[in-house]
């Protein structure tokens, strides 16, 4: 089943992983938050890797409603540097302001942007681990952080959460801009 955003997209070909990898953080599952986060990890220097055991263009739940809200001052930040970081960089993802605190994007666009730079693999499915280093029968991933999917819903409330927490204080300072945003938004929570 498919989503009517996957249905206005062709998809690219993701291959499957058969050898061994290393890198620095390896993202079990195909999600959009997923992919944010990895772009921006990417940007920072890091080694990322994306690995999902479905078929990518077969996934009805990474369609999603497209709708990302911030219910609270951690996610309205996160809001806010996505919001400006997709217009500033011209990403087309068809941005809808709702309003101060909801957007609306093409999630099928966005995730394609945002992984257009990071090693993406499907139908790759973990078999067994210890500690770090994954089995996926095939092959060996050596990571040294690995971030797992939740269940997935609402995944876009979960990202707004998470890509405050985890990238805001590293990344994102390297931008002039972005602090000037982040300013802002601190300045309305208080």
């Amino acid at each position: 089943m498919h989503s009517i955003w996957q249905e206005q997209i062709d998809f690219p070909v993701y291959p499957i992983l058969k050898r061994d990898k290393k890198t620095d953080i390896l993202y079990v599952g195909a999600t959009l938050e997923h992919a944010v986060e990895a772009h921006f990890r990417k940007e920072a220097g890091n080694a990322v890797m994306i690995i999902e055991e479905k078929s990518i263009a077969d996934m009805s739940e990474l369609g999603g409603i497209g709708i990302l809200r911030a219910t609270n001052m951690n996610e309205f930040k996160a809001l806010c540097i996505l919001r400006n970081y997709i217009i500033k960089h011209h990403i087309p993802c068809d941005l809808e302001i709702i309003s101060e605190t909801s957007i609306q994007v093409h999630p099928i666009k966005l995730f394609l942007f945002m992984t257009k730079d990071v090693e993406v693999y499907e139908q790759t499915k973990i078999t067994s681990r210890q500690g770090k280093r994954l089995d996926i029968e095939s092959a060996y991933i050596d990571a040294g952080q690995v971030i797992e999917d939740l269940v997935r819903k609402d995944i876009f409330i979960y990202f707004l959460r998470q890509i405050s927490q985890r990238l805001q204080n590293r990344i994102f300072w390297r931008s002039e801009s972005i602090k000037i945003i982040i300013w802002y938004c601190l300045i309305r929570e208080n």
